[in-house]
């Protein structure tokens, strides 16, 4: 079943049900603003960047953002006039939005989970799913890097809000290749961070796009228009990356989208070196 929207005021009143009461976490208001003057097409660029210098500690990881390796810029971005300009509309939303969801997500500690690594295979996906895009959807490469980094968003919350309950699910994903965490969560807790993802992107009202396609990425009775490739691919990669959840992954791309699993290879291979340095950056944030 695709994802079924709801209104802000009803993803709400779902996520405090799940979180048991405790608060859901508020977005940013300067990041909001700056996203609205974003999605204003007669908003002029330097009306961004003077917004954006509000928020200097945005600002610096925009700049961290867009000179890192995933990036591959030629020469480095200085200031963030020239970020935005480099940037455009579409790349520049895609960042402040992954910039800002990591400023409001949780850092929590419990058994089965790790900030570290979950921020690590974030960056992972984000990376592979750019980089299939340019392959298969090269207009929406932005919105691939941006939707596979936040595919798990709702799991730090989770993890935060109901450590005791949630452990054993953790606990089982971790120590068993076979077990899919959505699948995990459904039998244990009766939802999924997939569908808890949709509601708290309604909650901070981002583009349905977005939200579509974290409420949909471990869906697999949505078409390519809903789901992009991209990230329907990478659903599949796992935090430990193990052998068969790889082997799932490369079978998927040759059978669905006829890429060559040498080149997925390689391109995973440069993934894996990219993705630390861009998830220390974001540990640092």
């Amino acid at each position: 079943m695709g994802f079924i929207s709801i209104g802000k005021r009803k993803a709400q009143k779902q996520l405090q049900q799940i979180l048991k009461g405790q608060e859901v976490p508020t977005f940013p208001g300067l990041a909001m603003r700056v996203l609205e003057m974003l999605r204003n097409p007669e908003v002029d660029f330097e009306s961004v960047a003077e917004g954006l210098q509000w928020d200097p500690a945005l600002t610096v990881q925009i700049l961290k953002t867009v000179n890192s390796a995933a990036y591959g810029v030629s020469q480095p971005i200085q200031d963030v006039h020239h970020a935005v300009r480099y940037l455009g509309r579409g790349a520049l939303e895609q960042i402040v939005l992954s910039v800002a969801v990591r400023k409001v997500l949780p850092n929590p500690t419990a058994p089965g989970f790790q900030v570290e690594r979950f921020w690590k295979a974030a960056c992972y996906r984000a990376i592979v799913a750019k980089a299939i895009a340019t392959r298969l959807h090269p207009a929406q490469e932005a919105a691939s890097f941006t939707g596979a980094l936040l595919q798990d968003l709702a799991i730090p919350v989770l993890v935060d809000a109901l450590a005791q309950p949630y452990e054993p699910v953790l606990k089982r994903w971790t120590q068993d290749p076979d077990v899919w965490f959505h699948q995990a969560e459904k039998q244990a807790m009766g939802w999924s961070h997939d569908e808890v993802g949709g509601w708290l992107c309604t909650y901070w009202d981002m583009p349905d796009s977005l939200t579509r396609a974290i409420a949909q990425h471990h869906s697999d009775q949505v078409t390519d228009t809903e789901l992009l490739p991209a990230l329907r691919l990478v659903s599949w990669i796992r935090e430990s990356q193990d052998a068969q959840a790889l082997e799932a992954f490369l079978d998927l791309a040759k059978q669905d989208y006829g890429l060559a699993s040498d080149d997925l290879m390689a391109l995973t291979a440069q993934a894996e070196e990219q993705s630390v340095e861009l998830a220390q950056m974001y540990l640092g944030s």
